[in-house]
């Protein structure tokens, strides 16, 4: 039976309970645990997986008889199973990541990603500098390095994008949903193996001020619950020797952390970033507490939150991304939370296009109606398109 049957055996069941679920990055008032580390989302199958994919990426045809012995899909297979019908958010999150990732492969974010490009260049010029005194593996003295955070990360894009970049060394990673992370490891470490040659390996750490304290242990919930020392310890791996004391070791942490949690003071001991990111999320929060003015308070303390990240000792950049509107070739869309980004926060604005391209209408219509919907798949059906044209807004707002 299929992963997806259960489910269409009673589609409208399914669909009410997912409307009263929150969607990824909005808090969860009920959350009775602490925050688990990055490594409690290490399983020793996730570990070998992504050892495997540092040795494939780095040494082609190295492991090319082992034909996914692991049990992992080839992109086609995933593609084969989606499910015939509109998935909603929190079940797609939760049970779809693969097929949510494929989907997101799609998305061609070629114009964000020279964007984000841009600002990484301008901050490694300007004020990527291990100047914070701490311990981490880049900023002993060895490099200067970028530290960028991904807010409502996914499976990483952002994330994969911005570890291609030579100045950044360190990631941190943040998704209410938990098969997103895990999706979100192999993407960025499939990522650091192909486009970055000097780097040795990736250390997954626990959490971020454990990079750079030299403790896994952090205030404000951050704690997991009955951590060990050995499972709070850094994960390093790629190339045979590589630790966390060897040179060339990109920083990498992933940790399911809603809006809320960001609001009631997760960020208090986090390193600061050069660069903060929150792509497609932000807007979840406002429809969390839409109704009068409430959801205001939750928007601008999310905002504040995230700009008290931002490193103060040169320039920094938070960049806030939104859709625009789909199946447009001109931005349509513009609410009163991308309103208030402007008026109240001093964001500057700008625009991208970010279609999404098929392979032949039949995924077109089938990933389409996975994500969107019946109407929009019906549209790509009956003009028998393999393009979906769509608009994004990039909100920048700058700490010099």
């Amino acid at each position: 039976m299929k992963q997806w049957e259960k489910e269409e055996e009673n589609p409208r069941r399914c669909c009410r309970r997912i409307r009263n679920e929150s969607p990824v990055g909005v808090s969860d008032v009920r959350r009775p645990l602490p925050i688990p580390l990055t490594t409690a989302l290490l399983s020793s199958k996730l570990r070998r997986e992504l050892q495997r994919i540092w040795d494939v990426t780095r040494a082609p045809g190295k492991l090319e008889h082992e034909d996914h012995a692991d049990g992992s899909h080839t992109e086609e297979e995933v593609v084969v199973d989606v499910p015939p019908f509109k998935v909603g958010t929190m079940e797609m999150y939760r049970r779809f990541p693969k097929q949510y990732d494929i989907f997101m492969r799609r998305h061609d974010c070629q114009a964000v990603h020279e964007y984000l490009d841009s600002i990484l260049l301008s901050l490694q010029q300007t004020s990527a500098t291990p100047s914070d005194g701490g311990n981490c593996l880049a900023a002993e003295g060895k490099m200067s390095f970028v530290r960028v955070a991904d807010f409502g990360c996914g499976t990483g894009r952002i994330a994969s994008m911005v570890s291609r970049h030579p100045a950044v060394g360190a990631v941190y990673c943040y998704d209410i949903a938990t098969p997103m992370l895990r999706e979100c490891l192999i993407n960025v470490v499939c990522s650091v193996a192909e486009s970055r040659q000097e780097m040795r390996g990736v250390c997954i750490c626990p959490s971020a001020s454990a990079c750079v304290d030299g403790n896994n242990n952090n205030n404000n919930n951050n704690n997991a619950l009955g951590t060990t020392a050995a499972a709070a310890a850094e994960v390093c791996l790629g190339n045979d020797g590589v630790t966390e004391n060897s040179d060339g070791v990109m920083l990498l942490c992933a940790r399911p952390v809603s809006f809320g949690d960001v609001q009631q003071g997760f960020l208090a001991t986090h390193t600061p970033c050069h660069l903060v990111v929150c792509a497609w999320s932000l807007s979840y929060v406002m429809r969390a507490q839409w109704g009068d003015d409430r959801w205001h308070a939750a928007i601008d303390a999310t905002v504040a939150a995230l700009i008290g990240l931002l490193d103060t000792s040169g320039p920094a950049a938070l960049v806030i991304i939104e859709t625009l509107g789909t199946d447009t070739t001109k931005p349509r869309r513009n609410n009163t939370l991308l309103q208030r980004l402007e008026s109240e926060h001093g964001f500057e604005r700008r625009w991208v296009r970010t279609d999404y391209n098929f392979c032949d209408v039949a995924e077109a219509v089938r990933l389409t109606r996975f994500f969107f919907g019946d109407s929009m798949a019906r549209r790509m059906a009956e003009e028998e398109r393999t393009a979906l044209p769509e608009c994004t807004g990039i909100w920048t707002l700058w700490r010099r």
